[in-house]
Order: structure tokens, then sequence, then C-alpha cells
């Protein structure tokens, strides 16, 4: 929901490589969420986050670091997404939420009649 509508980039990507052949098993990615993206239109508030992720390589797809593409390691953001809209949430229910106080020392004294 709120993922869709926001500018994502990767800005850390480490590879974890099978030593005997040099090919990626596993990434640990991590992006970046930027709400409202550029293009959108909204009044509710910005917010940024860096989103962890781990990323299996698929079975068969034999590739060292750098023949993988940007485009690759963005794909699949679903569980990335997810965490996302629910960490914006969160974010929208502490800012939406009024700060109270309690005035103990009111003088009630100064009440008219």
């Amino acid at each position: 929901m709120y993922a869709s509508n926001s500018d994502q980039r990767l800005v850390k990507a480490i590879p974890v490589t099978n030593e005997s052949t040099g090919f990626v098993v596993e990434w640990l990615l991590t992006f970046e969420y930027a709400y409202p993206a550029s293009d959108f239109v909204t009044t509710n508030p910005p917010y940024v986050l860096e989103v962890d992720d781990k990323s299996k390589v698929r079975s068969g797809i034999n590739k060292t670091p750098e023949e993988f593409t940007l485009t690759e390691l963005m794909e699949d953001s679903s569980d990335r997404d997810a965490h996302f809209d629910t960490e914006y949430r969160v974010f929208l229910e502490d800012y939406e939420t009024p700060i109270l106080k309690a005035h103990e020392n009111f003088d009630i004294s100064t009440l008219s009649e």
C-alpha cells in the first residue's frame, strides 16, 4: 500500500558465495524506502526507512556477484514492502496521536461562577 507509493533504492548488497565455485548462494540486502515517492501526491507525512532483506538465490542460478543486475536484486519485494507498510502504519499512529498533558496545578479558583 504505502511501499508501492514510495521511492525505493538499494543501498547495500553483500553477496554470500560458495567458496569452491564463487557463485552467490544468498544476498544480504538493505533497501531505503522514502514515502511518498517523488511523483506521488499525498497529505500523509513523509517517512524514510531502511529495510534489511536476506535473499536466497534460486537453485540452478550459477552466477558470480558481478553477473547479477540491480533489477534482479530488486525483485521479490513483497516481504520488504509488507515490512515497510507495517512500520509506516505504526509511525502514522504515533504521528496522529495527540500529546496530552494533565495540568496538575490548575487553580480552580480562577474559574468564574
